[in-house]
């Protein structure tokens, strides 16, 4: 069973809402490394009030950092490189994480806004400097050397499983997508979804949040009450018009499709969006053969209501989160409180971590919901070879310290320090993993430290 595409990181309220993902999923626009001092600043109060007593006491010694400043937020991360746009020039310049020494630099033509890797190729998008050809565009270009290999006007919104379809979006709404073959740049098909419709996709790639999304298919509801769902590899669409028009799908495979619906449909021609309102949905499973309803949950309320959590669908209800078997909907297990953030996958077995309002560090077993582990202060950021890293803001001496760690991925769960990350009065708002990395923004900069394989002794 897929996953929801989820793809970024934030201080506060991290999920992702489906009509404002990147533009890694279908409906959302692309994260950008903009910071403001006020992000800081609530970083620091927040964290003061909650992490700093969980300090390690005996600090090990610093770890060495590279800082790259942030001109007019125009700077992204990919393929081990941090991309900018040359003031004065516009041309691109690529900087190594490992040293900050310049790789490359090459006039794409863009304003360089974001940037992926995907099966060794570096995606690069942005804003055309073009005067005469003005608009969002996406290139592929040569991570060694620069070299353009194709470029193409629209937003990179996945790409197919095998990596040889890059999907992307055209205009604000949806309505056209085109695949493009990842090779050479030449288009395959293209998808006229209707006016306003609205795209959803599930994949696995949750929890690594600077994977491309790899999804087979979308899911396409239209105004008009018909669905669809669009196979990425070739642009057919099958109908959906079985499922229900004003459902958001929440996770599918092979043989099922769970669907999330309120239990006061809108007025026609109104697709369903959640809110920040807790409103009564239901939740219900169908059979792909068949296209009969499977099971269908009690009504319930609450905030951005299910998503997939690892191979269960998560209902987040205003009082606790229940998981259940996607194919028959049994309940497995109930939790006070906290949203899903992550599965993590241990050598014992799946782990989901929890947020906690702002806080992610509920550790809790997919199979029982047992709680198995709160970490007092630390933050989640994401999953490397095996690890779940951590991070902790200690705000409350003259001194600010930011703290980095592992939680291993067998034997108990607690965290192993690695060290501080820059030298003391680092000042840190946020933080995201992009394997062998930790990356953290503070005021105006992004700041790379390699994560240590080994705790510090």
């Amino acid at each position: 069973m897929a996953v929801r595409n989820e793809v970024e990181i934030e201080l506060d309220e991290w999920r992702h809402r489906p009509e404002d993902r990147p533009q890694r999923t279908p409906t959302s626009i692309p994260h950008r490394w903009r910071q403001q001092v006020y992000a800081v600043v609530c970083a620091v109060v927040v964290l003061a009030a909650t992490g700093a007593s969980a300090a390690p006491a005996s600090p090990p010694s610093w770890r060495q950092l590279t800082d790259f400043p942030v001109v007019d937020g125009q700077i992204d991360t990919a393929a081990g490189l941090v991309l900018s746009t040359e003031p004065g020039t516009g041309a691109t310049v690529a900087r190594r994480l490992a040293d900050g020494g310049t790789r490359w630099r090459a006039d794409l033509r863009l304003v360089v806004d974001q940037a992926w890797e995907a099966d060794g190729a570096l995606l690069v998008s942005g804003e055309s400097r073009d005067d005469t050809d003005p608009g969002l565009k996406i290139a592929r270009v040569d991570p060694a050397d620069g070299t353009v290999r194709w470029q193409r006007p629209g937003i990179l919104v996945s790409v197919t499983p095998d990596g040889r379809i890059a999907v992307l979006k055209h205009g604000t709404d949806n309505q056209l997508l085109s695949g493009i073959d990842m090779a050479g740049g030449a288009q395959r098909w293209s998808f006229d979804a209707g006016q306003g419709a609205r795209a959803e996709f599930t994949d696995a790639s949750r929890g690594d949040h600077r994977v491309v999304p790899r999804p087979g298919s979308y899911f396409l509801a239209r105004r008009d009450g018909s669905r669809v769902e669009l196979h990425l590899d070739t642009g057919t669409a099958d109908d959906l018009g079985w499922l229900p028009p004003s459902g958001r799908v929440v996770a599918d495979d092979s043989t099922t499709i769970v669907v999330e619906e309120p239990v006061v449909p809108g007025p026609p021609g109104q697709l369903y969006e959640p809110v920040d309102l807790p409103v009564p949905s239901t939740v219900a499973g169908y059979d792909r053969s068949t296209r009969q309803r499977l099971w269908r949950s009690a009504e319930f309320s609450g905030v951005w209501q299910s998503e997939r959590c690892g191979e269960l669908v998560c209902l987040n209800t205003a009082t606790e989160l229940r998981a259940v078997r996607p194919r028959t909907g049994e309940q497995l297990w109930a939790v006070p409180g906290g949203r899903f953030y992550t599965a993590w996958h241990r050598d014992a077995g799946d782990v989901l971590i929890l947020t906690n309002g702002t806080f992610r560090r509920r550790l809790v077993d997919a199979a029982t919901g047992e709680v198995r582990a709160t970490l007092p202060g630390w933050q989640a950021v994401g999953v490397v070879d095996g690890r779940l890293v951590v991070w902790m803001a200690d705000t409350l001496g003259s001194v600010p310290q930011t703290w980095l760690g592992v939680v291993l991925p067998s034997g108990d769960l607690v965290v192993r320090v690695l060290g501080m990350f820059g030298p003391p009065g680092t000042v840190v708002s946020e933080c995201r993993t992009e394997a062998p990395w930790l990356l953290c923004t503070g005021v105006d900069r992004v700041m790379a430290v390699r994560i240590p394989a080994t705790p510090a002794t």
